[in-house]
């Protein structure tokens, strides 16, 4: 078959999330003897690493404008498309590929929590403290709990109806766990789920990353300086832990947060602690002992597959569902009650200060880990069964 991922940003394997899920996505279909290719919204970032059969829109403001849609629908006929990925969560793309190419089918994958745009409101109360300081926040608190209201109403709003278009312009909704299927059927207030298929992401570390290393005393974060990953969080769980004068924690990743959290590593006297910015993460998994997560939500983190790929020790809030997928609590990880930060750091305290902890569960790391082999054979088994059922059902 001949099968288009579509993407806003450019896909590539140096990058993060939704990108290089992709990619790996599509080299395992590539290796099942599908034809792939690759169409965005934007072009590649300096270093992104481009592969065959990778095209870009021509216009990147008006995504359904009708210079995209004559472009696409040329595309789709000239490649002989017959069933295109949506990979991205940006509804213009959704009509743009009704518009252009109304017959051919669509697969809508939703990468993250489908609560997602819900349960980030819940942060913004946080976020307003933080941005403006406790005194300003003390004195706008009504308004701010005016907005906030307003902005649950609108979101269970627009989500509801954004998933719903996704539901009956898609072939296919696939998300990442079927632990999700509540939550979309829920919020989308849908009753068929005929639609609905859950298939995880690929592994994303190659068999060539994952070799023995001497460990450091590194605890890491990898990941969007976003809000939403509440980097906050893991400050003060850092700053509560007193013996750590041999450990650092490591920041991997960049974005628009970035400035406010070092600001508050100055403010909050955050010691033993380094920024390093967007790199590839493979080198800190290597030298790593232990992954922090402290976000409010997720999708299926790909940063948890690549930890334990490492023999990094996991440690998360159980703040998403599909976060059980991936860690059984005090055997390959641990995940700590949504947000309590006296227990988040307690548990990450005593891993930290018994070496011989730290080897029982990378023990039980290894036991699990995941035949990167079999984990694509599977995935690449559930695409095609897909595949052939939404082709059969368009015959």
């Amino acid at each position: 078959m001949n099968i288009c991922f579509f993407t806003n940003q450019h896909v590539s394997k140096l990058r993060g999330g939704i990108e290089r899920a992709t990619h790996e996505l599509a080299n395992i279909l590539k290796q099942n003897g599908h034809h792939i290719f690759l169409l965005s919204v934007h072009n590649p970032l300096e270093k992104d690493h481009i592969q065959e059969n990778q095209y870009i829109l021509p216009e990147k403001v008006q995504i359904n404008s009708s210079k995209n849609q004559e472009f696409l629908s040329l595309f789709a006929r000239n490649n002989k498309i017959d069933i295109i990925i949506n990979q991205s969560e940006v509804i213009d793309i959704l009509r743009l590929i009704k518009k252009s190419i109304p017959s051919t089918p669509v697969v809508s994958v939703i990468h993250t929590d489908p609560a997602a745009a819900i349960k980030s409101v819940q942060d913004n109360w946080d976020y307003w403290k933080l941005q403006y300081g406790p005194t300003k926040f003390l004195l706008l608190s009504p308004l701010f709990f005016l907005r906030k209201l307003y902005q649950i109403h609108t979101r269970k709003k627009y989500t509801k109806a954004k998933q719903l278009y996704y539901y009956s312009q898609s072939s296919a909704v696939v998300l990442l766990s079927d632990k999700f299927f509540e939550s979309f059927k829920k919020l989308s207030g849908i009753t068929d789920t005929s639609k609905l298929v859950a298939i995880s992401n690929p592994d994303t570390v190659s068999t060539q990353q994952n070799v023995a290393t001497e460990k450091e005393n590194i605890v890491l974060f990898v990941g969007r300086l976003v809000f939403q990953k509440r980097l906050d969080r893991l400050f003060k769980i850092w700053n509560r832990i007193k013996d750590k004068k041999d450990w650092k924690l490591i920041i991997v990743g960049d974005g628009p947060d970035r400035n406010l959290y070092e600001d508050l590593c100055k403010k909050w006297n955050v010691g033993n602690i380094e920024f390093v910015g967007h790199c590839d993460p493979a080198p800190y998994y290597k030298r790593a002992k232990v992954l922090c997560m402290t976000s409010s939500y997720e999708g299926t983190p790909c940063v948890i597959q690549e930890a334990l790929q490492h023999n990094v020790i996991p440690v998360s809030y159980n703040s998403f569902e599909s976060i059980t997928d991936t860690i059984e609590n005090n055997y390959n990880g641990f995940l700590i009650e949504p947000f309590n930060l006296k227990k988040y750091s307690n548990t990450l305290e005593a891993l930290i200060s018994d070496a011989e902890y730290q080897e029982l569960i990378c023990r039980n790391i290894h036991k699990m880990e995941h035949n990167k082999l079999a984990e694509s054979r599977r995935i690449s088994e559930q695409w095609d069964t897909l595949f052939r059922n939404i082709i059969k059902n368009t015959d």
